[in-house]
């Protein structure tokens, strides 16, 4: 049986675990609190404390069982907590096979306005992104000592249903930015979910991908149509409103299509 393990069960994390739980697999997620457990154990998934500090018996119980494991916990000054505490249990677990990482697009700095790919060097300079870049090193000798596939996953900036622009618009916190040359990079959290299932599937030789969107683009260029966009076209709105919407969402937050689909 199927158990992915995810060391950290949030916002992106769990659209993948729903998708996979409606496949048959079975989710364990961390979390840091007990209550945050039992509210996991709600929906349908087992439910761990793991405080990033002290290891904790019962995930080391449920990493006896995963097949796969995702890491989603920031690491901090002293390193990946998941490494820190489990790397023993994680390398000598005989049911575990494949480690996905997600990491981030900063771990490249500051690319001046260019391109970016996975045969890019990373040059990291912000402290954060030093640690994830160590992190993802860190796991990758892991995998190789110990016979694991690893796929780290740099992530630019995530949205999607509650955390999107629209939605900082209605509760009042949008901010419009005007910085000559600056533009986002972006990824919906349903594509994030179609690149680690893709990865779990099809697990490339390379070990690492980048996915973001490929249309950057500078928040004035589609600012001003927010108005415009800012009620959802499935409730009582004009046709107008809903071609304008439509239009926008098409334009200016494509869903990415290079992953490919799991058979």
């Amino acid at each position: 049986m199927t158990h992915l393990l995810c060391f950290g069960l949030g916002y992106s994390a769990s659209v993948l675990a729903h998708r996979l739980a409606r496949q048959g697999w079975t989710i364990t997620g961390t979390s840091t609190t007990h209550a945050g457990a039992a509210r996991l154990r709600a929906q349908g998934f087992g439910g761990v404390v793991f405080d990033g500090q002290a290891a904790s018996g019962e995930v080391r119980a449920a990493l006896t069982q995963a097949t796969h494991i995702l890491l989603s916990i920031p690491p901090g000054p002293g390193g990946d907590p998941a490494l820190v505490s489990f790397a023993a249990d994680i390398a000598e677990s005989r049911s575990l096979s494949w480690i996905g990482y997600f990491s981030t697009v900063g771990v490249y700095g500051d690319a001046d306005g260019g391109w970016v790919d996975e045969d890019t060097a990373a040059q990291p300079a912000s402290e954060r992104g030093k640690r994830r870049l160590d992190a993802e090193n860190a796991w990758r000798a892991l995998g190789q000592q110990a016979g694991k596939s690893v796929m780290v996953f740099r992530l630019p900036g995530i949205y999607g249903p509650g955390r999107s622009a629209i939605d900082d618009m209605k509760d009042g916190t949008a901010r419009r930015i005007i910085k000559p040359g600056q533009v986002f990079n972006r990824i919906h959290v349903d594509d994030i979910a179609t690149a680690v299932e893709a990865g779990i599937f099809k697990p490339t030789a390379a070990g690492s991908t980048i996915s973001p969107t490929t249309s950057p683009a500078r928040r004035r260029t589609w600012w001003p149509l927010l108005p415009d966009c800012s009620v959802c076209p499935s409730h009582r709105t004009s046709i107008l409103q809903q071609r304008r919407y439509r239009r926008w969402r098409a334009a200016f937050i494509p869903k990415a299509s290079a992953f490919p689909t799991p058979e």
